[in-house]
């Protein structure tokens, strides 16, 4: 999921326009999804297993395609809830 923070729905809308995307956006008008996940800097990144809890965080440009991130993502996701 992508959260816009400070953007409204039509934002939203106007952005994902045709843009193939494979994940739900969700428009945070007034931050509190942002407030809610401790987010301080852009982009922040919040992995959350199947139960619902955070297992990892990261903040800054990452490159998610990329094996070593993917197996990161993978250790989290099996593992204990590290958050």
């Amino acid at each position: 999921m992508r959260v816009f923070i400070n953007e409204d729905a039509g934002t939203v809308r106007r952005f994902s326009a045709g843009a193939g995307l494979s994940f739900p956006l969700l428009p945070d008008k007034d931050g509190q999804v942002a407030s809610r996940y401790r987010v301080i800097r852009h982009p922040h990144t919040v992995i959350i297993d199947r139960r619902g809890l955070i297992v990892g965080r990261a903040d800054g440009e990452r490159g998610w395609a990329a094996p070593l991130a993917r197996e990161w993502i993978a250790r989290l996701l099996e593992g204990p809830a590290a958050r």
